[in-house]
């Protein structure tokens, strides 16, 4: 599951792109026309590149928690048979 710090995380990086890309364009006198062609396609692709690392990041959250469940069941298994094997030997 998305968190809502995690659905912001491309608008965030899209933003700090756009600005750091803004004040380039202006430094070097850019033609207004080529700057914002330049500003949307580094929108874009921030944007892009932000929806891709969140997808990446919650796939190996799903596959770690995946593992710790394995893990845990794995475990509780294990302690339940020792808990029975106390009981053979107690009687």
């Amino acid at each position: 599951m998305k968190s809502k710090r995690m659905k912001m995380f491309p608008l965030i990086l899209m933003l700090v792109a756009g600005s750091f890309t803004s004040i380039m364009t202006y430094y070097f006198q850019y033609e207004i026309k080529t700057a914002l062609l330049v500003l949307l396609s580094v929108l874009l692709v921030f944007y892009l590149l932000g929806l891709l690392l969140v997808n990446v990041i919650v796939s190996f959250d799903k596959k770690n928690e995946e593992e710790r469940k394995a893990k845990e069941k794995e475990e509780g298994i294990v302690l339940e048979k020792d808990n029975a094997q106390e009981e053979v030997v107690e009687k």
